[in-house]
């Protein structure tokens, strides 16, 4: 029982380190990696002293390591993020206000949720999978009718799957929106698109190098 105790107490303890590395990597990025010689060996750290995640706090810090570790780990951080938002995509740390923008109320922890959907789209789009990229983009355009971010993303995505027709179509109907930032992007970014099928873009995908296996995050 003993044992049983003292090993618990050591695995909050090294969470807890793990967090304070992650928070003083995101503050001070250049100090830390200087201590640690390299980013891929401090966050590997961080990811290894956080262990088996079992607070919401744990996946955050797990997922966003991977994800700042860059494209090698991107597989990784697809599998981190996921896991994640299955758990909400939210810790306490997570800010909670609802702000008033004048034409709408911006929801934080909705937003912040919003962003994580847009960062695992991201990681998926890195990977050329655009479809599941497509479902992550469009899971944050519902948490936040009113941020243009997703909508761009999408955007672009259809440029990428060489379906510029059905960007601008898409596009058309965001022009609608009640928004006035949300018909500010549309018309921009529809502007874009155009021009790009005027131009007879076709998109070509960069030769992928080898990655890290997407073996389960430890």
């Amino acid at each position: 029982m003993f044992m049983g105790l003292l090993e618990g107490f050591k695995d909050i303890v090294n969470k807890d380190t793990a967090f304070s590395l992650y928070s003083m990597f995101k503050d001070d990025p250049k100090k830390m990696i200087k201590k640690y010689k390299t980013k891929e060996a401090l966050l590997l750290e961080v990811i290894r002293l956080t262990g088996t995640p079992k607070k919401r706090r744990d996946y955050y810090i797990i997922a966003h390591s991977y994800v700042d570790l860059g494209a090698k780990y991107r597989p990784q951080a697809i599998i981190a993020l996921t896991q994640y938002l299955k758990k909400g995509g939210y810790w306490s740390g997570t800010p909670n206000d609802t702000i008033d923008m004048g034409d709408y109320k911006a929801d934080q922890r909705k937003e912040c949720i919003a962003a994580e959907w847009e960062c695992l789209g991201k990681a998926y789009e890195g990977e050329y999978i655009f479809d599941e990229a497509m479902r992550c983009y469009r899971e944050a355009m519902q948490l936040t009718p009113y941020s243009e971010t997703p909508v761009m993303y999408i955007a672009d995505l259809y440029v990428k799957m060489n379906d510029i027709n059905s960007g601008l179509a898409f596009l058309t109907e965001i022009k609608k929106s009640r928004y006035k930032n949300m018909k500010q992007a549309a018309v921009g970014k529809y502007k874009e698109l155009k021009a790009k099928k005027a131009s007879g873009y076709v998109y070509k995908p960069r030769s992928r190098k080898g990655a890290a296996n997407s073996s389960q995050p430890t």
